[in-house]
């Protein structure tokens, strides 16, 4: 609905659903006809069908019309009217099984994944804790073009990766290539320990806030408050009526897209994986919060311990990482530190200079409306018309 709203296609869709509602009405109407049919035959056939048997041995005197004759009749088609009436009924139940066994075959013979299990274990003495050599992959095989290829990385346990690039550029793909949930046409994957997956899309589950990050764990009360105050959710915590224990989901509060986040945030960290997965987590957090909480206490303290992939759009904390990854077209095109990257003419250079005339311009517009606001405010008389936002 979320998308249907933002497209403006509420009366296409209104128009569509309206049509296929036609389309089952006349079905409908069918269907009701022909079970009262049904239903008609199904009660008078006996009487009808005696009546005209009996009928016709009085006309063709083929039989004498008799006690045994009437008898002999009556119950030969009292016997054959019960398997005459579950001719439908097995008629629907095939129907039935048959929708049931092209669902199973359209789910047990599509397309697999296929994941080495070998080439995925945990290794303590690698030195790094994820390799991929010459890898390929793609989300449909019917596609002529793969959506990552010549994929090279070495991420060393301990460090802190940064992917970042235009939309499109394959970075949630990366992600997902490590995860084994993208299809690989070749190359080696060689990951080790547990994974922390934190999406761009936050997911609540139904419950209290306690429930959510604990996400089914025992309670460790020191990892529990250290998660949560790495994630800034100790102010939010504060204010909830209930504390943890505020119903949140479908069926509890509305809360923010930051405070969702700051919520899967704080599952991952309390997992306590040994790689964290972080796809732009903090595209829904506030710059304040951005800056104090999350980046430094988060990724940067609470994971000082851990090896972070983190793919971001906030090229200013760039520099606190070890390794910045630049993607274009589902490669990665330029690797390493930030000022190796600060280079005239490199793509990484040129995102920077983008993102920065981008903030350069917010600051102006922000500048023009506080001036607007006081010059409102110095004189009312001649702000007759004009509202504040």
């Amino acid at each position: 609905m979320k998308i249907i709203k933002l497209q403006s296609w509420e009366e296409k869709f209104k128009n569509l659903l309206q049509s296929l509602r036609d389309k089952e009405f006349v079905w409908l109407s069918k269907a009701q006809i022909l079970k009262a049919s049904s239903s008609f035959l199904y009660w008078m056939s006996p009487t009808v069908i005696s009546a005209v048997v009996l009928i016709g041995c009085v006309v063709t005197q083929s039989a004498p019309l008799n006690a045994e004759t009437i008898f002999t009749v009556l119950v030969t088609l009292k016997n054959t009217g019960a398997p005459v009436k579950m001719v439908p009924e097995a008629l629907s139940i095939m129907i039935q099984v048959k929708v049931s066994f092209d669902r199973l075959n359209n789910l047990l013979l599509d397309e697999e994944l296929i994941n080495d299990d070998s080439e995925r274990k945990f290794k303590e003495c690698s030195v790094n804790a994820v390799e991929i050599q010459d890898g390929k992959f793609i989300w449909d095989l019917e596609s002529v073009f793969p959506t990552l290829e010549d994929v090279n990385l070495e991420i060393k346990w301990r460090h802190k990766i940064a992917v970042c690039g235009p939309v499109g550029a394959g970075k949630s793909s990366l992600l997902y290539a490590i995860l084994g949930e993208i299809h690989k046409i070749s190359g080696t994957i060689n990951v080790g320990g547990t994974f922390a997956y934190v999406s761009q899309s936050s997911w609540i589950l139904s419950g209290t806030v306690q429930d959510n990050i604990l996400f089914g764990k025992p309670m460790d009360k020191t990892r529990y408050e250290k998660a949560i105050k790495a994630c800034a959710l100790d102010k939010d915590i504060n204010d909830f009526s209930h504390g943890d224990f505020t119903e949140i989901g479908q069926r509890g509060i509305n809360m923010s897209g930051g405070q969702k986040q700051r919520i899967q945030l704080a599952r991952a960290v309390y997992n306590d994986a040994d790689i964290y997965l972080l796809d732009d987590p903090f595209s829904a957090v506030d710059a304040h919060q951005l800056q104090y909480y999350s980046m430094e206490d988060c990724v940067m303290t609470a994971l000082r311990e851990k090896t972070v992939i983190l793919v971001t759009h906030q090229v200013e904390f760039l520099s606190e990482v070890d390794t910045i990854l630049v993607m274009e077209g589902g490669k990665v095109i330029q690797s390493g530190s930030y000022e190796s990257l600060l280079t005239a003419g490199t793509a990484f250079e040129i995102l920077v200079s983008a993102h920065k005339d981008t903030i350069t311009e917010l600051n102006q517009d922000n500048e023009h409306k506080r001036g607007f606001e006081n010059e409102v405010l110095s004189n009312p008389q001649n702000s007759q018309g004009f509202y504040l936002t």
